[in-house]
């Protein structure tokens, strides 16, 4: 019976020796697994970090661009802007000098005048000197000098 005994004692053993020497293998396979996994975790992350270190700089290129674009726009806009003021300046200059003696006459002598166009000459005189007011003075000038 001692011998039945040892056999058993040495199947079981070796039974629990195979099953032990299977789980440490299959531990083996999971742990090559998740080492695999942990490499290709470490270079995504390093790929992942260089794409948006570059999305970045990209960003930053188009944040200058846009800058510069905008700053060129309202350069722009500022010499459109100035160039139209220039060139409604000079009309009103002309335009005064052409009539500012006309109107300037008809303030001074005007009223003396029975004429049939009395009233509508008059309305273009007050619009004539709201108009001198709003341009801007030559050095030496005065509106009610226009």
């Amino acid at each position: 019976m001692d011998t039945i005994l040892g056999i058993l004692f040495i199947i079981s053993f070796t039974a629990v020796l195979v099953i032990l020497v299977m789980e440490r293998i299959s531990l083996k396979k999971k742990n090559l697994e998740l080492a695999r996994e942990l490499i290709q975790a470490s270079l995504d992350v390093d790929l992942l970090s260089e794409e948006i270190a570059k999305l970045n700089d990209k960003l930053d290129e188009q944040s200058v661009e846009e800058t510069d674009g905008f700053f060129k726009f309202v350069s722009q806009s500022r010499d459109w802007a100035f160039e139209y003021i220039t060139t409604v300046q000079d009309g009103l200059k002309k335009f005064a000098r052409v009539v500012g003696p006309e109107i300037k006459y008809f303030n001074t002598y005007g009223q003396a005048i029975d004429s049939a166009h009395f009233e509508a000459l008059k309305k273009i005189s007050e619009a004539y000197n709201e108009l001198t007011n709003v341009m801007p003075e030559e050095e030496g000038e005065k509106n009610e000098d226009r």
